[in-house]
């Protein structure tokens, strides 16, 4: 999926957001899904980002065995500190948000997210005067747009901001963000009775919640259609 490409080549695009809450002090994480065309293919780029409570930050890179220490220092995740570090503030959520549509002048459709106690998350989201709906992290109603994902990833349709490494014939074009890729290695499916799909890990030191972020925003942004401008025509 890894393409020369990032946020400021889309600037002024529709996108869709997902939001994993963590209501403990694990990752929390945003996913930001900007659906494009090229010809009449359906495109999706997509950005992620990770927060992470500052008196977390070790116990995490002991028990997960991942070095988010050098992740913070890349600018994959951001440490919160308020709230006593202990738990995630939502506050730096929104601030990433809000300077993300500014900087890049992004026009968010809707914010989809996911998490217990998200009632000031939701009150300053409509404060900026953006759209939200709570998603349920079920397989009846996450099966959709998992099985979607999946299947666009195969076609090509899915791209993430990658960086050129090697020379020569070696040269080749790899993702940016091994907090994703980690996250996405890290993801399996279950299935319920009916044969419907979510993602899972196998234990609690896997991380999923940049995928769990992006099937969150995948239900609204894979639903996205273009019309022809008549005006154009």
């Amino acid at each position: 999926c890894a393409v020369l490409k990032s946020l400021k080549d889309f600037k002024g695009a529709k996108c869709y957001v997902g939001v994993d809450l963590s209501s403990g002090g694990d990752l929390t994480s945003i996913a930001i899904i900007i659906p494009y065309m090229v010809g009449d293919v359906k495109k999706y780029f997509i950005h992620t980002h990770s927060f992470i409570p500052k008196t977390r930050v070790d116990e995490h890179i002991k028990t997960d065995k991942i070095p988010y220490d050098l992740w913070i220092e890349k600018g994959l995740v951001t440490v919160t500190e308020t709230l006593g570090g202990i738990k995630t503030d939502y506050k730096y959520i929104i601030k990433y948000l809000e300077e993300l549509v500014k900087k890049h002048g992004l026009k968010p459709q809707l914010i989809c997210y996911d998490g217990e106690d998200a009632g000031a998350f939701v009150a300053a989201l409509e404060a900026l005067g953006f759209d939200s709906v709570s998603v349920t992290e079920v397989a009846l109603e996450l099966n959709d747009a998992t099985v979607d994902f999946r299947l666009e990833i195969l076609a090509g349709n899915v791209e993430i901001e990658g960086v050129e490494v090697g020379k020569g014939e070696k040269k080749k074009v790899v993702p940016f963000d091994e907090l994703l890729t980690w996250s996405i290695a890290n993801a399996k499916t279950i299935s319920n009775n009916y044969g419907e799909i979510k993602i899972d890990k196998d234990i609690t030191t896997d991380r999923i919640d940049p995928i769990d972020a992006i099937i969150d925003a995948w239900k609204a942004a894979m639903k996205e259609e273009y019309k022809p401008d008549i005006n154009e025509s």
